[in-house]
């Protein structure tokens, strides 16, 4: 009888985890045209990850994937492999993420466009100097847009490249007449988290509108839709919904204990107002209740919010906060190489029962 199990190379599992017909993908989405410098695509998403997790430029990952044998190619040729992968890129976690949840969208071709963004350290320092902000469709995650400017100058950054029908979906930091002013003119849509206290909104007789007001007789679980106007950048009306409902009490408690601490480490005093609206979750959208009612934009909201929770989690621990390119391709390829990464490492965790330090499923063997 055989003692022996032949190992299990690793890298051999991570792809097991990849959806079917990424290899196909990577010629059809432009990433591998031609064999040259590297075997088959595995060894081309091999040296991207590598780039992504291993919080190191482009030199030394060419020269880490020489000496572990993936591939020998001049920083160059690596650049331009970069600049054509990040379509191949966001076919793999688009698939990936449709493995691990399902999708709470608009109904339609739209694009849904989740906006994020975060405070980074410029190469070789360990003071903040950019703020980068981009944007990629929560149907194939797509990055469609990516921005660099540094923190003097990362006030009222607008949203480029909306087209008729997008759904811009955004957190409370990019609350703006100014972005729902763009969305508008582009004939584009907003769903956008409300932070705080929220004044310049107007009920239908034109009065002062109050989210927290209207949203202190809800109960946990209620969710109440208004029609209001904001103020927009050029001084005319724009129609839109307040949609709100009351957090539960451990949460609300959770999100007052962040306001103060982040009044804290800013050394500005606390609004007691802040503290209040702590206790309601508050959507601000232009999308009419006809085509998606209050239920649907949070919903809407969550699955954003769960795809975002992958990639922070992830952040401190693969580099995200370190800026590494800031040539629009190339970085289109480093985010969502990082989203790659942040959708492997949540599959590996949910699978984590089958798979045993030996390099073995378990139970593959074993017979009852």
């Amino acid at each position: 009888m055989d003692m022996h199990t032949n190992p299990v190379d690793e890298w051999d599992m991570i792809e097991s985890l990849l959806p079917d017909g990424w290899v196909a993908a990577a010629k059809t989405c432009g990433a591998f045209q031609r064999a040259r410098q590297f075997d088959d695509p595995g060894a081309l998403l091999r040296m991207l990850l590598i780039h992504a997790s291993g919080g190191c430029g482009v030199r030394a990952t060419v020269a880490n994937a020489g000496e572990i044998g993936v591939a020998k190619l001049s920083s160059v040729a690596f650049h331009k492999r970069m600049r054509n992968s990040a379509d191949w890129l966001s076919w793999i976690c688009s698939g990936l993420c449709d493995r691990l949840r399902s999708r709470c969208l608009v109904h339609g071709d739209e694009r849904i466009l989740a906006v994020d963004g975060m405070n980074v350290f410029g190469m070789d320092s360990k003071r903040t100097q950019w703020r980068i902000d981009y944007a990629y469709d929560l149907r194939t995650f797509r990055c469609e847009w990516f921005a660099a400017s540094d923190v003097q100058n990362a006030r009222g950054i607008s949203i480029p490249g909306l087209s008729i029908g997008d759904v811009v979906v955004a957190d409370g930091e990019y609350y703006s007449s100014k972005v729902v002013q763009d969305a508008k003119d582009a004939g584009a849509v907003v769903v956008i988290r409300m932070p705080g206290w929220v004044d310049g909104l107007e009920d239908r007789a034109g009065q002062m509108f109050s989210a927290v007001d209207a949203s202190s007789t809800l109960r946990v679980g209620e969710i109440g839709d208004w029609f209001v106007r904001i103020v927009g950048s050029d001084g005319g009306r724009i129609d839109g919904r307040v949609i709100s409902t009351r957090l539960p009490a451990a949460v609300a408690v959770c999100e007052s204990r962040g306001e103060r601490d982040g009044a804290f480490s800013k050394s500005v005093e606390l609004d007691r107002r802040d503290v209040e609206a702590c206790q309601f979750a508050k959507v601000f959208t232009t999308i009419a209740e006809d085509r998606l009612d209050g239920r649907g934009v949070f919903d809407l909201c969550c699955f954003r919010w769960q795809v975002e929770r992958v990639f922070a989690g992830l952040r401190a621990l693969i580099g995200a906060d370190q800026l590494r390119h800031t040539e629009p391709d190339v970085a289109r390829t480093w985010v969502t190489a990082k989203l790659v990464l942040a959708f492997l490492d949540e599959v590996l965790v949910r699978e984590s029962r089958e798979f045993s330090p030996f390099g073995l499923r378990i139970g593959a063997g074993l017979r009852v």
